[in-house]
């Protein structure tokens, strides 16, 4: 199969040809469909921390079809359309069936989505109804990833939220929050050297206002929660936001 391989790290990628995946017992290949580029596979590419270098293939933000399952795994078949959650593990040890995954003995990373094919596990795979293309199957994850976070905010019917950030994952709670609450207002510190912003993005994300990043982004980021409160005394929400941002931009 081909496959887009590390040569290395701060080296560029090599399209070429490598052994097609056998899945083991409990495993399945899946030819991969469509495959994000995630933040996480640029820090990999660039950080020897991560324990990743020559041969090895990024991309775990992607969705394909079960093309062959191992003996004995059992809940996926071959032709189930599949997203493929990144996090490895076992699936079936006390941490996984609690649903924290991370303190599985086998927790690790899933890459291979920058190939034609990937191993994986079933328990890392979503079955994709009808309504959804496998386009939309690879942006789960990072869409997980948004929506944890506003759930995590307490984020209420009404309230207005300051997003700093417009990269993928900022974009992405902005999705969700509009879909929380249909009218709040978005504030974005878009990092833009021209101060030019993009009109899609304003319609397609209803924010009110964007912020171009500079010496001066801490005061105008004070200044854009204020004005989200309608005048209110800030709360605690707030306070924290300004801490936060002085202490990253001042």
């Amino acid at each position: 199969m081909r496959a887009a391989v590390m040569q290395g790290i701060r080296q560029p990628l090599s399209c070429t040809s490598v052994p097609d995946p056998k899945p083991a017992e409990g495993e399945l290949v899946v030819k991969v469909a469509r495959c994000g580029i995630c933040g996480s596979d640029l820090h990999i590419a660039e950080d020897p921390a991560f324990g990743k270098g020559a041969g090895y293939i990024l991309g775990h933000e992607f969705a394909g079809e079960v093309a062959a399952v191992g003996r004995g795994t059992q809940g996926v078949a071959v032709g189930d359309l599949v997203s493929v959650i990144p996090l490895q593990s076992c699936g079936h040890c006390p941490a996984c069936v609690a649903g924290e995954v991370a303190w599985c003995g086998q927790f690790g990373l899933q890459g291979g989505g920058y190939a034609e094919y990937a191993v994986t596990r079933p328990n890392q795979c979503i079955k994709l109804p009808q309504a959804l293309s496998l386009a939309d199957g690879a942006i789960i994850e990072p869409l997980a990833v948004a929506l944890h976070g506003i759930h995590m905010s307490g984020l209420k019917f009404g309230e207005k939220v300051l997003i700093l950030g417009a990269g993928p994952i900022g974009l992405a709670v902005a999705f969700w929050a509009r879909r929380a609450n249909s009218w709040c207002s978005l504030t974005i510190p878009w990092v833009a050297p021209s101060g030019q912003f993009p009109a899609r993005l304003t319609s397609s994300t209803s924010a009110w206002a964007f912020l171009a990043s500079s010496s001066r982004l801490s005061s105008r980021c004070a200044t854009a929660a204020r004005s989200c409160c309608w005048g209110c005394a800030p709360g605690p929400t707030h306070s924290t936001v300004l801490r936060c941002c002085r202490r990253k931009f001042a």
